[in-house]
């Protein structure tokens, strides 16, 4: 029998249901929606206000959450994709920062909309200096103490990645994912997702900022209207109605996380795989819900 290329959660009613209980993954960008929760859970503590503008720059921090600063990435720099290539070791953020043109804005804040990794990296500095704390530190205080998750955590080391399922042959260091990057067990993934979309991290208001759509404009692969909320990719108008979470990839594997509050059970599905394109574990994701659906 051949064994699925798929390592899938999914909780439904409260009740799990998973093939990959002891596999541990790289969550990749799905730790964008973890930085988005921790920054509403300070903001509900009263360090700062969404529409606050960051320390020193013309854009919110909203506005970096939602990927609409002018932020540039660092996706399309050779430099970057040739040492990561080369298994170096990761720059210094100043040195990133510099190779990025970071402080050269695209487009005015609030008047376009790109991805924006870097934007993330901000909100991750953001974290730190506000709890003067790590971001494992942060996480731990703000979210995974509270909810009783202990299968995770904040990847610092080439070694760190050894522990993957998939293992770390090329040697892949996490801090290239500069806003970082958590590794955990799919059916963690899957708890604290549906935690979030069921207020038990963040309240009631902060979870409606997070769920505003901003729309993308034209159809992207399966998504009929794609939007960008805070920490999240959403699809209003999806065949199951509202979608939210987040899909994820780096060097090796991909994942994607996503809540369907519209579907019986208001489940959430994790599905994790070795697959480089996000439209496979995306497609996954979708046929597991239909399953659901009928």
């Amino acid at each position: 029998m051949t064994r699925s290329p798929f390592f899938t959660a999914s909780l439904i009613n409260s009740e799990l249901k998973t093939d990959a209980s002891e596999a541990w993954t790289p969550w990749w960008s799905f730790t964008k929606t973890i930085l988005a929760t921790a920054t509403l859970k300070l903001i509900e503590q009263g360090h700062f206000a969404l529409d606050d503008h960051y320390p020193d720059q013309p854009f919110t921090i909203r506005q970096l959450l939602q990927h609409t600063a002018g932020v540039t990435d660092y996706g399309q720099l050779k430099n970057y994709h040739t040492a990561v290539e080369a298994a170096e070791t990761p720059w210094p953020r100043a040195k990133l920062l510099r190779e990025a043109n970071a402080d050269q804005l695209i487009y005015e804040p609030g008047q376009g909309w790109r991805y924006s990794n870097i934007g993330y990296l901000y909100i991750r500095q953001l974290i730190e200096t506000t709890l003067n704390s790590s971001l494992q530190e942060a996480f731990t205080q703000l979210i995974f103490e509270p909810l009783g998750l202990s299968d995770l955590f904040v990847a610092e080391t080439r070694t760190d990645l050894d522990r993957f399922v998939w293992g770390n042959e090329r040697r892949y260091h996490p801090n290239w994912v500069y806003h970082g990057l958590i590794i955990g067990t799919p059916p963690t993934a899957v708890r604290l997702l549906d935690a979030i979309a069921s207020k038990k991290v963040i309240n009631e208001s902060s979870l409606h900022e997070m769920k505003i759509p901003h729309p993308l404009g034209a159809p992207i692969r399966h998504w009929v209207e794609p939007s960008c909320g805070l920490g999240l990719m959403m699809d209003p108008k999806s065949e199951f109605g509202l979608m939210y979470g987040h899909t994820g990839g780096g060097p090796g594997s991909r994942c994607a996380v996503y809540h369907f509050p519209e579907l019986p059970g208001r489940p959430t599905i994790g599905v994790f795989c070795e697959d480089q394109h996000d439209i496979t574990v995306e497609t996954e994701v979708l046929r597991l819900a239909r399953q659901l659906k009928n």
